[in-house]
């Protein structure tokens, strides 16, 4: 990286983008599965938040990343559905 002269910021940035790409297409990925399994469409609005380095946008090629699941939903069926999620 430094022989090529490449801007640490830049990398990491390019590196936070494609992981933040995977991570939203696994959850995508993961809700049509559990749609194929009978267990319907997310039962209340949800959004998945990166945490730490990857939520400040400073990921790098590591496999310790950390994210939350929030959602508006209530009851035990709808724990059960994000909890398979």
């Amino acid at each position: 990286m430094l022989a090529d002269e490449a801007d640490p910021h830049a990398v990491t940035r390019v590196i936070s983008d494609e992981f933040g790409a995977a991570t939203e297409r696994s959850v995508q990925l993961a809700v049509e599965a559990l749609a194929q399994e009978n267990r319907g469409a997310p039962p209340a609005p949800f959004a998945v938040l990166m945490l730490a380095s990857a939520g400040r946008g400073e990921s790098l090629l590591t496999a310790e990343h950390h994210a939350l699941l929030v959602h508006e939903g209530a009851g035990e069926s709808d724990a059960d559905w994000f909890a398979a999620l």
